[in-house]
């Protein structure tokens, strides 16, 4: 089998450290504990074009646990509907229904499309907003000589009401104090809605608007075919839904349109994640910039991806939308075994039923990532392309954290040659070797050395190597073969995990792992620290066996 993953490896240094208590994981349990649920909201008829097809789309293409869906449209009852728009509506399914429906392993998904109110800074207008009172929003505006700040909110037009910004993230929080989420998603089309982002921001929440905290958002798609849509609600809709359609007022049905263009799910993983989504509506949505601006946040730090009302890039927004996925096209998590960490042993969980399917004697359905039903190099590209990555346990994970056991009998890595003396630029190698080991089928390491004394120059796995695949040459990723002589402010780093592939035996014995070579920056004799060490048995990676 040829690996595409097999040259971008990791590679761990050892120094004659014992093992025996190295924590070997044993495989987590089938049970998908993650469920999907959404609040769908329209406050005024002119939006219920946007809620519907949103409620479509996750009614009908994925599998939500439970959707509650209100709505204003006022000439009957919409398929889907659970009641009026309203505030008090809306409060009482994010503090009711929401919290005793969702749990900490969950996602939770919030839509709204309907009228905003803030701070108009073109026309000098205080449209809809009112003026902190909390104090907690800081100097956004500079208005009349002075610095001021703005609550903004949701409009519930039909019953006057304003759902403002300090209450919604009171609710919001008051599902995050009990755990009652993974992760939440807050999607707004509504103008000035970028104003919520400062409110809401926190970890492990996903903020989306179709304007920022200055400007109005623009009703209407600018085609005759979408009435009642927005433009870029729509247009998020269209990339989670895979085709372009609208919801027919008259019908009550919906209308295709035809195809995508281009195809929103660019990573090319068969699913479209929330950073896709948003990504293509804002490639497609024409009213930007000129009447609205779509704002992002994900990390938590309380600023959108899009700052101080133009595209200046927050560039630490992102990375948690493109690995947020719901519904039956769901990714299962990287992190296999909900440790909260992407490691080699969730590596060697999918390598160990690479090439499996229902029924094959090493299938494992928590290694089958995009739920195809077969493991292949997809699943394999995806979890090493997040090794390393942290995730809150349980936010994504399919399975119960695993138990562990011991590595049986005594097990040992050490650097050979043990002791090196060296002159300034001489280029030497050493090799990472175990010994005493029994069943390794995958392992992880990393060595810290004085950046002032070493720079390492390459890591590889020698001829030979202890790890060397007996059934097919191909049979093994290198997941991370890396080094940093920058690390930190005084140590260099070498990362190392490698996994054996599908029917691979185990191996038992010594034997060398990695070469590394280095350049001597000056006279001495080296110091190198490992730390970080997991050696995974094949054993422990058996298939569950299900019912």
């Amino acid at each position: 089998m040829k690996l595409l993953l097999k040259k971008s490896v990791l590679v761990f240094l050892l120094l004659s450290t014992a093992l025996s208590g190295l924590a070997i994981v044993s495989p987590v349990s089938a049970d998908d504990s993650v469920k999907s649920w959404a609040l769908i909201v329209d406050g005024d008829y002119l939006f219920a074009g946007d809620s519907a097809y949103m409620y479509h789309a996750l009614h009908d293409h994925y599998d939500f646990a439970g959707i509650c869906y209100l709505s204003d449209w006022p000439y009957g009852t919409i398929p889907g509907v659970n009641g009026s728009a309203t505030k008090e509506n809306m409060r009482w399914a994010i503090r009711t229904w929401l919290y005793n429906k969702s749990d900490s392993n969950d996602i939770i998904f919030v839509f709204f499309s309907n009228h905003g109110g803030g701070y108009n800074t073109k026309t000098g207008n205080l449209s809809g907003g009112r003026w902190d009172s909390s104090f907690d929003e800081g100097n956004e505006h500079y208005i009349g000589n002075q610095w001021k700040g703005v609550d903004e909110c949701i409009c519930f037009p039909r019953e006057n009401q304003s759902y403002w910004d300090d209450e919604l993230k009171e609710d919001l929080d008051y599902l995050a104090s009990d755990d009652k989420y993974g992760k939440l998603i807050f999607v707004g089309f509504a103008c000035y809605s970028g104003g919520f982002i400062d409110d809401l921001s926190a970890p492990n929440r996903i903020i989306m608007t179709d304007a920022n905290e200055t400007y109005t958002g623009k009703l209407g798609c600018g085609s005759p075919d979408r009435p009642f849509q927005n433009d870029w609600a729509a247009r998020f809709t269209d990339a989670l839904h895979g085709e372009e359609a609208y919801w027919d007022p008259n019908t009550r049905k919906i209308v295709r349109i035809g195809d995508l263009d281009p195809d929103p799910d660019w990573s090319n993983d068969g699913n479209v994640s929330m950073w896709e989504a948003w990504d293509y509506a804002w490639n497609k949505d024409h009213w930007r910039p000129e009447y609205e601006t779509p704002w992002l946040d994900d990390n938590g730090n309380h600023k959108p991806n899009y700052i101080e009302g133009s595209e200046k890039l927050d560039s630490y927004d992102g990375l948690f939308s493109m690995e947020t996925y719901f519904g039956s096209g769901n990714l299962k998590s990287a992190d296999v075994d909900d440790s909260g960490k992407v490691d080699i042993l969730d590596v060697s969980i999918v390598a160990k039923a690479y090439e499996s399917y229902p029924g094959h004697p090493r299938w494992n359905p928590l290694a089958d990532l995009n739920n195809d039903q077969i493991v292949d190099i997809i699943d394999m590209a995806y979890v090493s392309k997040h090794y390393g990555k942290w995730y809150p346990i349980g936010s994504g994970s399919k399975g119960e954290k695993a138990g562990s056991d011991l590595l049986e009998g005594t097990a040992s890595l050490s650097i050979y040659p043990n002791e090196v003396k060296v002159h300034k630029n001489e280029v030497f190698s050493v090799d990472v070797n175990v010994a005493g080991v029994t069943d390794l089928y995958a392992y992880e390491f990393k060595i810290y050395y004085d950046k002032t004394v070493l720079s390492c120059v390459d890591v590889d796995l020698p001829k030979g190597h202890f790890l060397e695949p007996i059934n097919d040459p191909d049979n093994i990723c290198i997941v991370k073969m890396q080094y940093d002589n920058a690390y930190n402010a005084t140590h260099g780093r070498i990362l190392v995990a490698v996994t054996l592939l599908g029917d691979e035996p185990g191996k038992d014995g010594d034997g060398a792992l990695v070469t590394i070579t280095f350049n001597a920056e000056a006279k001495g004799k080296p110091i190198f620290t490992i730390q970080d060490i997991m050696l995974v048995k094949a054993k422990s990676l058996n298939p569950l066996k299900m019912p």
